[in-house]
């Protein structure tokens, strides 16, 4: 990257008897005129506009940092942030050719945007005399998009996209999913340590003590508007007649505005949409228990067996609880907590995976999968096995419930799979053994 050079010329104009509005006489008007050496690519960032292969540069954003770099590392151009015009950098004296591949890459978006996290690759190609920049991202997703320009100092204009970040914390009442009122946090930030692990700052962050959730549930100023960082948020106070949380609920926003839960108690989730055009809305839902809460845990256990067996199959089952007050259940997959089920909702399980579910005592509940091709059966509590893809029992303690599916499917000669790969094996080596007899022996007759 380098600053823009210009080549100077000088005209020297007429001499006139007058200038308009002025009382001077024999003026001359010379011109002097700064022409670009080379012309080059303009960088943008804009706000999301869509994905139409024709769409412009929307509204400026700026604060959002880029580095360009030429055929990988070989030539670092350094970093660039963009300014109130969304201008982030202009390339000039570019090397042309699909060899020579310059990468943008975003490494950090303005607070409350969500950047991307894709490099951006293109080159320069020359064509009829004319260059032209050409983009190798797919550019129908919506994050990047290129327009030709023909102008003194300009080839084309890359633009790139950012969406614009929603972000909420609710509190609510688990078995119901109603909001819950007077709940009080404090947040921290958090400090990372040698070892790559983050430690809990001992005091709060200042302004952000005693937050205390509304009657929607929503504690005040968990949201977009919070800078990048490890944050920890632990509950000093919860509802009248609900267990408070006792470990921190931990979460991230990158660089890039990107939002992710690391670590949280059971009921507490979060949710992301992208399905509203150029935005992105984080939902952490966080759910208490009430004191009086009779609960134990079912755990479902999945495994799946034989030769023609799946291993990476989602398998569907549907849980049905009946006799509950309750009308929402917490439960985790392989340890991450999950949104809330209800009777007769859907979930689903692959080989190795583990369900657990916080059901209420002294309810009945049935657990039906949808084995399709495949055997199934289910053991509970190490019991005998039964032959069934549905298993009804009464819910009193933690129970622990393996459902095993196998396949091993039968050949086309009719053959099981188990007994015809034990044939293979032993039938393969045979024609090597024959052919080299065969041949010893035809050898021996020529000699």
């Amino acid at each position: 990257m380098t600053d823009k050079e210009y080549s100077v010329s000088y005209a020297q104009g007429e001499v006139g008897s007058s200038v308009v509005g002025s009382d001077l006489q024999n003026i001359r008007k010379d011109t002097v005129t700064n022409t670009p050496v080379t012309k080059g690519v303009r960088i943008r960032l804009s706000e999301w506009n869509g994905t139409a292969a024709d769409r412009d540069f929307k509204a400026a954003l700026p604060d959002g940092t880029f580095t360009l770099k030429l055929n990988g590392d070989a030539v670092n151009f350094g970093e660039f942030t963009s300014d109130e015009n969304g201008m982030v950098a202009i390339l000039y004296d570019y090397e042309k050719g699909e060899n020579n591949i310059y990468t943008l890459t975003q490494t950090d978006a303005p607070v409350t945007w969500v950047g991307t996290d894709t490099p951006i690759r293109f080159f320069i190609e020359e064509v009829d005399g004319t260059d032209h920049v050409r983009i190798l991202n797919p550019e129908n997703d919506g994050w990047v998009n290129h327009k030709d320009i023909s102008s003194d100092d300009l080839i084309g204009d890359i633009i790139v996209y950012n969406k614009k970040l929603s972000l909420n914390m609710i509190k609510y009442a688990a078995g119901s999913n109603d909001p819950l009122a007077r709940a009080e946090f404090d947040l921290f930030r958090g400090t990372k340590q040698p070892n790559g692990s983050y430690l809990q700052n001992y005091y709060p962050i200042s302004g952000y003590e005693a937050l205390v959730s509304g009657a929607d549930g929503v504690i005040p100023k968990i949201d977009e508007t919070l800078p990048p960082g490890r944050y920890f948020l632990r509950e000093k106070r919860s509802p009248n007649g609900y267990e408070p949380f006792v470990d921190a609920i931990e979460f991230n926003i990158s660089e890039l505005g990107e939002v992710e839960l690391v670590n949280a108690p059971i009921g507490v989730f979060l949710s992301s949409d992208t399905s509203k055009e150029g935005k992105v809305i984080v939902r952490i839902k966080a759910g208490n228990t009430r004191k009086d809460a009779q609960t134990a845990n079912l755990i479902v256990i999945k495994k799946v067996e034989g030769a023609f067996g799946d291993r990476t199959k989602d398998f569907a089952f549907t849980l049905t609880v009946e006799n509950s007050a309750d009308e929402y259940f917490m439960w985790t997959l392989n340890e991450v907590t999950q949104e809330s089920i209800s009777s007769g909702d859907t979930f689903h399980l692959a080989d190795g995976d583990t369900a657990v579910f916080i059901l209420p005592l002294e309810c009945e509940v049935t657990v039906t999968e949808a084995a399709e091709d495949y055997t199934a059966s289910m053991q509970l509590n190490h019991a005998e096995v039964q032959n069934t893809d549905s298993i009804t029992f009464a819910f009193s303690a933690t129970t622990e419930l393996l459902v095993t599916n196998i396949r091993n499917g039968v050949l086309p000669t009719g053959i099981p799979d188990t007994l015809s790969k034990a044939l293979l094996l032993f039938i393969v080596p045979v024609p090597p053994i024959g052919m080299l007899l065969y041949s010893k022996r035809k050898r021996k007759r020529v000699t």
